[in-house]
């Protein structure tokens, strides 16, 4: 079995302009939906260039994240766009979004991950969130299989 592996650096909301329909195993997105603008558009363009049965994987920032709540105390909850976020989700909010994409008939899946505190050289975290904990958790990685029915 032959494997190739590509990197793109390219506008996620247009995807099938660089990438032929149906010719992707599995696109990885680090990072990446928060920024973008169109974040409905970027994961229809990702559904329309995977292959039957393809799987992306989506990290993102979770919009409730533990240190972002205590902040959050003290002061108000933060309004997006902020900074370079066009926005952040919850758990909530990415089921919300992928129902609006074709991906709506498409197994999901979504895990909690890192639960702790970071900013500039301090780190304490754990790599695995506690599921009491799993709505505080650091980040958020979405999972979406193209087909129902098949198991991620």
């Amino acid at each position: 079995m032959k494997y190739s592996f590509k990197s793109l650096n390219k506008n996620i909301e247009k995807l099938t302009e660089i990438i032929e329909p149906n010719s992707i195993d599995i696109v990885i997105s680090s990072h990446c939906i928060e920024h973008v603008k169109d974040d409905i558009s970027a994961l229809n363009e990702i559904y329309k260039v995977l292959k039957k049965e393809g799987v992306v994987l989506i990290n993102t920032p979770n919009r409730k994240r533990f240190v972002r709540s205590v902040i959050e105390f003290f002061t108000q909850e933060r309004q997006f766009p902020y900074w370079e976020h066009q926005r952040e989700y919850t758990e909530e909010d990415l089921i919300k979004l992928v129902s609006k994409t074709l991906f709506k008939d498409s197994e999901i899946q979504i895990n909690n991950l890192v639960f702790g505190l970071h900013g500039g050289y301090f780190f304490i975290y754990m790599k695995n969130c506690p599921k009491f904990l799993k709505n505080k958790a650091n980040y958020l990685e979405l999972i979406l299989l193209k087909n129902k029915g098949a198991k991620i």
